[in-house]
């Protein structure tokens, strides 16, 4: 597995914006959806709007794409 640019965006949220970083291993992939998911779930239980995280794993060559949506 190469390098992979991880875009994550919160879209649809008043905290629009979004952020790129550079993932090195599959550990550290794994990592950020954790890191990501546990985020989402503290948005959640702050607040009652409409929470949205996306994360967009850029191979190569193909697009991993995981959407928390509440």
């Amino acid at each position: 597995m190469g390098v992979i640019l991880l875009k994550a965006s919160y879209p649809d949220t008043s905290q629009e914006h979004t952020e790129y970083k550079i993932i090195q291993n599959e550990c550290e992939k794994v990592r950020y959806i954790n890191q990501a998911r546990n985020e989402f779930y503290k948005r959640m239980h702050r607040s009652d709007d409409e929470q949205v995280i996306k994360l967009e794993f850029i191979y190569p060559d193909d697009v991993e794409t995981h959407y928390y949506k509440a």
